[in-house]
């Protein structure tokens, strides 16, 4: 029985329901039943209450046999007549955790109320009082709110000057237990951006905010990126490549130390290419950041070529105000023997004397500048000669040192005279730092920086900050600065302090992708196969952080020592684990040696007792083996020994599971519980049961789940299993969910699992293109066979694309594991950069602090909005349509009816919902036949009286009117309403229409094909009379093939990119178009300043959107009238999306 006791009560308050009173008791803000405890009768005998236990000690007058409840300690007592005797420990659970409130509450947009349904019940059935309180902001004219008993409803305001945010606070209590409560944002937004349903940049992901941790680790081509100077405060840096045009910015927040260093992503890269130059080598500014210098190696624009370039900033140490325009090159040369690659450069402190090296010679020419900083009022004044090929100059403030970077060392050579080049002594240098090509260790102590090669210095203004760039094994690199107590002196002596940049562990991208993180966030583990042949295991400072990583001191081994260290099991070990590769003692079954242990992926069992890799080497089948080795002490590879490589030592894939041969494994893990093993193969995943919970030995492939399954999971056999949205049936598969294995790099990568079991998330990239976070549920707990319909998923996307090609800015590889309470989710990434077919295209973003570097590898730690939440979108309405070519959707107002347009069969068909806006409770209705040849667009007028299609062949846009509103089997067409395709030879087809709000405006896109490129146009028809075609004037044409501008591609159009339209759609209010793109499985949105004025776009994307669903071409994606959700259409679904 649902008691409703009133709200506010003071204390005695006291309320009646048939037969039962309570009183309100205010000190422990609960109801009580006066009289005998309601229910309880133990023993047959009443029983009464006492508040605590010296009132039952104090009771009088008890017989044998009484009963007493004692109400803070929440026990019964029975007198035995000399004593009383504990009979009952009762208890009352409080009211569960609020999850049917939402985080964020997504209000509609045109004043239709949101309700918010509180599903929660008392575990004992005890009725549940709610209340609410704003706590944050003010609701000022966003909303009005109103609670009624579980439900919340809140009506927005539809006028835009309402928009805004306010925090409320939701509680819940039985009046027995401690209230709960729970927090959520109220969010009215008029701003449309498609971006906000699950998709992000990758920049987001990096940038220290409320979502995303930094990266550790990168790899290859950063010494392709040296040039680099910073601003005079040292509280800013710029860093060029020299086989890349694009110029990045830093902000350092303490300065001049390059370990608080981070892009700077307010910035918009500046890219070069077509005025500058493609390759540069160094760069500089002039003293007050007006100016900036650069040493071009390239050919492109071929003006440039090899020479020194000036060009002016609008607005100091703005490098997005460079001036194309005002590019002036050095002239000058020496008399005799002019220069012919300006390889190297500096300046004077004053700017008056400028001096260069030349890459074909091993001189270095000195030029006076009549105008100080202006390279074209140079005159050539000296040379050194034979000073060896230097590729980096730098000066002291008072000219009295020269800094030579040369292979393998930087040299400190003084001037005799200041600023006289034909003084150095090179001979004689007054410091020498010293590296070599074949070790990282080098001159200097532990302390200091290490690098095989040196790719970039610079100094502060007055000496006492020195940051040098470089190398490390494997081409690796970082950053150092360094605090000299003598100004200007680099000796080691005067190197007081220091701060790295990054720190390194040594690994291969392409087969060292596995870690792992003990539950506590204290270690941080990798398998190495590549350079050395084991694990290492690292400490974090700061529990969970990765930027915190601990480098071990043993420099033998470059970043730590191997633990186990796999050369120690080996026969005839050099002790580096680079020969000798036979485990002592240990076969196979089939009687071969065991080949090479280097592990390329690892784990640890549920609880950190054991330790499972498998090899990464070939040789014998070693890598279709997994090793198992016992860990004595949890989570510590350091307890290893060889005592604990015990028999069976391991087990072979292939006898379990039947196969002959598996490719590279991505990702292996066990369940929470240790009942099952994981391992994912090619992007498909096989699942083990484990009869010794944590033990891969005697463990079974699983292949079904014993009659439970659902059908949405599916094994192939031996080679694992794949997702299929519809249960029983192989076809439609989602290629990020396993149905892409044939790029270089599988869709689905990495697995781990909610520690319910009934949750598990999925590191896999969306058409190789979008890393992914994926999350599922399933029936069973740790069983994938139970899993629900995959299209239900929920899941969290980054980054973009390259255009013209399948490359992903960057994919998720590897391993993925939730830290202990779900609040880091982390990841293993690789970076891709830009293809050199086309140079000096920016992606739209990048992970990485030091961008856009081919096969970097990466991990990450990213921060969850809540626990085991990462902010998802998801859908939660889902139709199954079976449409051959669905090319457009429209949905009734009143959400009873809608329509969706077929390209195959040219008709519009019409589906009822039982439930208005329900997609999934839609059947199917009429249908209006042969509506256009080749079907392509339709739209309904917003009273329902008529609609007007276009078809591709048809190549006109006509009008049918219906008797009876929105029927479309009472429809005619009218033909004196058409609109013929508009004038233009190579105009192809019709692909969609829209009507304005009002009637007065009509949309048609129409498709052009030449002989060369692909291309569109948008025509805005104005109808003198509201929704009469014939009444058409001359259309305002939007070109956007020649017109869109991609933020990250400022010299391209979609013309460059033959990007093609598929459908689009603007939203209820006119102010934003999204079209959709069939070639880049893109969703493109751009804004009009003015509604419904195409002459007002903004021809840059504002958002761009991708689909995790796509299972062949996105076909329409539009807002919901209310903007609080998405309708999304594709070949075969319709769907619903929303945002978390």
């Amino acid at each position: 029985m649902a008691v409703n006791f009133p709200n506010s009560p003071s204390n005695g308050t006291t309320h009646t329901e048939g037969t039962k009173t309570w009183t309100y008791d205010s000190a422990k803000t609960k109801w009580k039943l006066n009289g005998p405890v309601a229910g309880l009768s133990i023993f047959g005998n009443t029983t009464s209450s006492v508040a605590d236990t010296t009132a039952l000690n104090a009771k009088t007058g008890m017989a044998a046999g009484d009963q007493i409840y004692v109400e803070d300690i929440n026990k019964v007592y029975k007198y035995s007549g000399s004593a009383w005797i504990l009979v009952a420990s009762l208890t009352n659970s409080p009211p569960p955790a609020l999850d049917s409130l939402p985080k964020n509450i997504y209000l509609r947009v045109d004043g239709v109320a949101n309700s918010v349904t509180l599903t929660e019940t008392d575990p004992e059935g005890y009725p549940l009082t709610w209340s609410y309180a704003v706590t944050a902001g003010s609701v000022g004219n966003i909303c009005t709110v109103n609670l009624t008993n579980n439900v919340l409803t809140f009506t927005p305001s539809s006028n835009s000057a309402h928009a805004g945010s306010f925090g409320i606070t939701v509680s819940v209590t039985d009046h027995m237990n401690a209230t709960v409560t729970k927090s959520s944002t109220v969010i009215l937004d008029f701003n449309f951006d498609i971006r906000k349903w699950g998709h992000r940049d990758l920049k987001d992901a990096y940038a220290d905010n409320n979502y995303y941790t930094k990266i550790i680790e990168f790899r290859n081509d950063m010494r392709y990126h040296h040039a680099l100077v910073f601003s005079p405060d040292g509280l800013r840096a710029w860093q060029i490549s020299d086989s890349r045009d694009v110029l990045f910015e830093y902000v350092l927040s303490s300065a001049w130390d390059v370990s608080t260093m981070k892009i700077d992503y307010t910035k918009q890269a500046t890219q070069m290419m077509g005025y500058l130059g493609e390759e540069i080598d160094q760069m500089a500014f002039n003293n007050d950041g007006t100016k900036m210098y650069f040493a071009v190696d390239d050919n492109q624009p071929v003006a440039s070529t090899d020479k020194l370039i000036q060009v002016d900033l609008g607005t100091a140490y703005d490098t997005s105000t460079i001036d194309g325009s005002s590019v002036a090159y050095l002239t000058a040369v020496h008399p005799t023997a002019p220069h012919n690659h300006v390889e190297a450069f500096c300046f004077s402190a004053n700017g008056s004397y400028l001096y260069i090296t030349d890459d074909s010679v091993d001189d270095i020419f000195q030029f006076t500048l009549s105008t100080p900083w202006d390279i074209t009022t140079a005159s050539y004044t000296a040379i050194k000669e034979s000073t060896g090929n230097t590729y980096g100059l730098h000066i002291s403030s008072d000219g009295s040192s020269m800094y030579i970077m040369q292979l393998y060392a930087l040299k400190q050579c003084a001037m005799s005279t200041p600023y006289d080049i034909t003084t150095l002594n090179y001979s004689s240098p007054t410091n020498e730092l010293a590296f070599t090509s074949s070790t990282y260790t080098a001159n200097l102590p532990s302390t200091q920086i290490n690098t095989p090669e040196l790719l970039e210095v610079a100094f502060s203004p007055d000496g006492t900050k020195f940051v040098m760039f470089g190398d490390l094994q494997s081409n690796q690199y970082h950053m150092q600065s360094i605090t000299l107590s003598t100004p200007w002196d680099i000796s080691v002596s005067s190197q007081s302090s220091s701060t790295l940049k990054h720190k390194f562990l040594s690994m291969d991208y392409a087969s060292d992708t596995s870690f792992a993180v003990s539950p506590d966030g204290s270690k941080f583990f990798t398998a190495v196969s590549s350079y050395q042949k084991g694990f290492k295991q690292f400490t974090l400072a700061n529990t969970g952080n990765l930027q915190s990583i601990q480098i071990q001191a043993a420099r033998s081994t470059v970043n730590g020592k191997l633990v186990p260290d796999v050369s120690s099991y080996l026969t005839s070990a050099s002790g580096d684990g680079t020969t000798g590769n036979v485990p002592t003692g240990l076969t196979f079954a089939d009687g071969t040696a065991v080949g090479d242990m280097s592990p390329s992926h690892m784990s640890f069992n549920h609880n950190g007792t054991k330790l499972i890799f498998q090899s990464h080497g070939t040789t014998n089948n070693a890598h279709l083996h997994l090793f198992q080795w016992n860990c004595p002490t949890p989570y510590d590879l350091t307890s290893i020994s060889s005592t604990d490589m015990i028999a069976p030592y391991y087990v072979d894939t292939r006898v379990i599971t039947g196969a002959t041969s598996y490719s590279t494994t991505s990702c292996m893990t066990f369940s929470g519980d240790g009942s099952k093993f994981y391992m994912i193969i090619a992007g498909q995943i096989l699942q083990f049961s484990c009869p010794t919970n944590g033990s891969i030995f005697s463990m079974t492939y699983d292949i079904d789940s014993g009659g439970n399954e659902t059908g949405h999971f599916v094994n192939n056999g031996a080679n694992g299993g794949k997702f299929y949205p519809i249960a029983g049936s192989t076809a439609g598969t989602m290629t990020h969910l396993g149905g892409n294995a044939s790029a270089n790099i599988a869709a689905l990568q990495g697995i781990t699992w909610h520690p319910d079991g009934y949750k598990f998330y999925l590191a896999t990239n969306v058409m190789n293109a979008f890393p992914c976070i994926v999350e599922l549920s399933v029936a069973t707990p740790w069983d994938l066979f139970t899993v629900e319909n995959p299209l239900k998923h929920r899941w969290a996307t980054f980054g973009g694309k390259f255009y013209e090609t399948t490359n992903g800015i960057a994919d998720f590889i590897g391993d993925i594991q939730w830290n202990s309470d779900g609040t880091i989710l982390y990841t293993t990434i690789i970076t891709s950069r830009t293809p050199y077919l086309e140079p000096g295209i920016l992606p739209e973003s990048n992970v990485l602090e030091f961008p856009y570097i081919n096969d970097a590898m990466s991990y990450n730690g990213i921060n969850a909005e809540s626990p085991y939440n990462l902010k998802w979108a998801y859908a939660d309405d889902i139709f199954y349509h079976n449409l051959a070519e669905p090319t457009a959707f429209q949905i009734k107002p009143d959400g009873t009816k809608f329509w969706l347009c077929d390209n195959t069969t040219d008709d519009v068909i019409e589906y009822n919902m039982s439930t208005p806006h329900q997609l999934s409770s839609a059947t199917i209705g009429n249908r209006l036949l042969n509506v256009e040849a080749n079907a392509s667009g339709m739209y309904f007028a917003p009273d329902g009286s008529h609609l007007v299609t276009c078809g591709y062949s048809s190549d006109k846009v006509r009008k049918w009117d219906m008797s009876t509103a929105w029927d479309i089997s009472t429809a005619t067409v009218d033909a004196t309403q058409e609109i013929a395709l508009s004038s233009g030879g190579t105009t192809d087809g019709m692909l969609w229409v829209q009507y304005n709000d009002d009637g007065t405006k009509i949309y048609v896109y129409e498709e052009e094909i030449t002989t060369a490129t692909m291309s569109g146009k948008l025509l805005e028809y104005p109808l003198s009379t509201a929704y009469d075609l014939s009444t058409a004037g001359t259309p305002y044409v939007w070109l956007p093939h020649s017109s869109v501008v991609q933020p990250d591609r400022p010299t391209q159009t979609w013309s460059d990119d033959d990007i093609d339209i598929s459908t689009g759609r603007f939203n209820g209010f006119g102010d934003v178009l999204t079209l959709s793109s069939y070639s880049t499985v893109m969703n493109y949105s751009f804004t009009l300043s003015t509604a419904w004025d195409l002459s007002t776009i903004n021809n840059t994307p504002t958002s761009q959107w991708a689909s995790p669903y796509q299972d062949d071409r996105d076909r329409m994606v539009g807002a919901s009238v209310g903007q609080d959700h998405l309708v999304y259409l594709d070949q075969k679904h319709i769907f619903r999306i929303y945002k978390s």
